[in-house]
């Protein structure tokens, strides 16, 4: 089964997630380090893995220039949720004939991808 961003299918290989907190350290001229919490970032979600074709790359390039939200559908057919796409990098790997998109030409190129979703 194939991950969907906005409908465009990806075979997810890796699926990360940090959900960093924002403290900060204060060191007074007398006296112990006092720390102070200002918050929590939203989380940040990497996926790596495998896309098809030309379309879908160019796809989700367009998406990393909007600030429009995309949503996120695992595998299993649940929503993880809607994302802004922060940055996506691909490399074209080498492939004599692609099985894994059969509504695509068996010559579509194949790319390794990874994405970096902000909530």
């Amino acid at each position: 089964m194939s991950w969907t961003l906005n409908g465009i299918k990806m075979y997810i290989q890796d699926y990360t997630g940090t959900n960093p907190n924002t403290i900060a350290r204060i060191q007074p001229l007398s006296g112990g380090t006092i720390i102070q919490h200002f918050g929590y970032e939203s989380e940040v979600l990497k996926l790596s893995g495998i896309i098809v074709g030309t379309a879908d790359r160019a796809s989700l390039k367009g998406y990393a220039k909007t600030q429009s939200t995309y949503s996120l559908v695992h595998a299993d057919g649940t929503t993880v949720g809607n994302y802004r796409v922060k940055s996506f990098s691909w490399k074209q790997i080498s492939s004599v004939c692609q099985t894994m998109r059969p509504d695509l030409a068996k010559t579509a190129p194949v790319y390794q991808m990874e994405l970096e979703l902000y909530e």
